[in-house]
């Protein structure tokens, strides 16, 4: 049965706990779709979470949610195409999950199938897996090591951060793991990376270091 509240972010967290009783699982990450009409949660409880996003009285923020979108094990990225007909996820064993969506009836159901890249276009960043994305791996990375990237809105440039303190600016798509300048800064591990909307500015942020920086970005194409 559908819920409905009122978007805040503490009551957000609580919202999504098994029973009273249970934990609090950890949110991974969250992405809207192209039009903003539409939150896709990755929850440590090994649930995708999709909330319809509307304006409610007194302009409020009103978010309705679907049913859980259950994984094998706890997704750890989300990307929409654009059309909104599908939501794709990548898990902590590695496993990219593929989910129709049906925004009349307000439900997803997985697919086996992958999309056929001639037919689907993607929006947002990409999922830090797949053949466009296989250079951000530096010798030695295993599959943990890389935690995020953002892609530029011109599509040229993606920038990555890792487990080891380290921001990585790469040609997009990324073949070459060699072929990238790096920063550094933070402490620990870089969780979290997001452009601005008009690629002015690059937000990281660390997790041990609890540090938030933002980096001005240079388009210096040749």
């Amino acid at each position: 049965m559908t819920k409905n509240l009122v978007y805040n972010f503490n009551k957000f967290i609580q919202f999504l706990k098994k029973n009273k009783n249970s934990t609090v699982e950890a949110v991974q990450y969250l992405r809207f779709n192209e039009d903003g009409t539409m939150l896709g949660v990755a929850h440590m409880d090994s649930n995708l979470y999709i909330f319809n996003v509307e304006n409610g009285q007194g302009g409020k923020v009103v978010m309705q949610q679907w049913d859980g979108l259950n994984h094998i094990a706890a997704p750890t990225h989300i990307q929409w195409s654009k059309d909104n007909k599908i939501v794709k996820t990548i898990t902590r064993d590695y496993e990219i999950v593929h989910w129709l969506v049906d925004t009349k009836l307000r439900k997803a159901t997985f697919s086996p199938k992958i999309a056929d890249p001639d037919k689907t276009e993607w929006a947002g960043d990409p999922l830090i897996a797949g053949w466009d994305c296989q250079g951000l791996y530096q010798p030695g990375f295993d599959g943990t090591d890389l935690n995020d990237a953002t892609l530029t809105s011109d599509h040229r440039l993606i920038i990555t951060g890792d487990d080891y303190g380290t921001i990585r600016i790469h040609n997009y798509p990324a073949i070459d793991p060699t072929n990238h300048v790096s920063y550094g800064g933070h402490a620990e591990f870089v969780q979290g990376v997001e452009l601005l909307r008009d690629d002015s500015q690059l937000i990281t942020c660390g997790g041990e270091d609890m540090a938030i920086f933002q980096w001005k970005l240079n388009k210096n194409y040749k």
